[in-house]
């Protein structure tokens, strides 16, 4: 869908982004028609298979590198997110400890306050 900006006389097309549902389903589309066009190749003759072979072999041996390296790259992945869990969940132990004594010493204090409450009620039942 194109939209028309009118800035000063001058028409400028201004252009939405395709929704990402149509973007999927031509990726879909593409990828289906994928194998086709690979088959629709014309066969090559005794000296292009040859060369097919050494790229063949030049790319098993990118592939061996690639898959070591995303494999790093997993293990690395892996290994920020341990990371990231076991500092969050360190920070949830410390707020929890610290509620914990907060809460501790709240109690202490009702508590005093409450003793010495109960001395002055008493005190004061005595004087009557």
């Amino acid at each position: 869908m194109i939209v028309v900006l009118k800035e000063k006389g001058s028409e400028q097309p201004l252009r939405k982004q395709p929704s990402s549902k149509k973007l999927a389903a031509a990726a879909k589309a593409s990828n289906a028609n994928m194998p086709q066009a690979l088959e629709r190749q014309p066969k090559q003759g005794e000296e292009d298979v040859e060369d097919e072979e050494e790229e063949e072999e030049e790319e098993e041996t990118e592939t061996e590198t690639e898959s070591s390296s995303e494999e790093e790259n997993t293990e690395a992945i892996q290994e920020r997110r341990m990371l990231r869990e076991l500092k969050l969940l360190s920070t949830k132990l410390k707020s929890f400890k610290e509620k914990e004594e907060a809460a501790r010493k709240e109690r202490r204090s009702l508590r005093d306050q409450l003793k010495k409450q109960q001395q002055v009620r008493r005190i004061e039942c005595s004087c009557l």
